[in-house]
């Protein structure tokens, strides 16, 4: 199991990739993250759907507004990936400064302001 498990992640990561490369993912660290139950709105990184079994977790894209949707393991695929290629251009700047990109808002710790999902009524 751990080497499907291992896939899986392998899999995902090279799709966050695919996705940064071509602009349809933003490279970005959202100041907020907003979770609801699933409405069956397919995630933006696996193209499945977020079902009412599920959380859905929504960014705004610092592009043009539009509410991105992720489940969880592609949220935290896509935050890592977008952090390690942060990193990795600052490393290579010679100059040393962050890259403009990266002058955008965002935090590099967890206390972004969270809304944490409301079970049914």
């Amino acid at each position: 199991m751990p080497a499907e498990s291992q896939l899986q992640d392998t899999a995902l990561r090279l799709r966050v990739r695919e996705l940064l490369k071509d602009g349809r993912l933003p490279l970005m660290v959202p100041m907020r993250v907003d979770g609801s139950y699933g409405c069956d709105q397919s995630c933006l990184v696996c193209d499945q759907p977020i079902t009412t079994a599920d959380v859905q977790y929504e960014v705004d894209d610092y592009r043009d507004g539009k509410r991105l949707c992720f489940h969880l393991i592609c949220h935290v695929v896509w935050q890592t990936e977008c952090v390690g290629a942060r990193r990795v251009s600052e490393v290579s700047r010679s100059d040393g400064g962050a890259p403009d990109m990266w002058r955008l808002p965002c935090t590099s710790n967890m206390s972004a302001p969270w809304t944490l999902p409301r079970g049914p009524t």
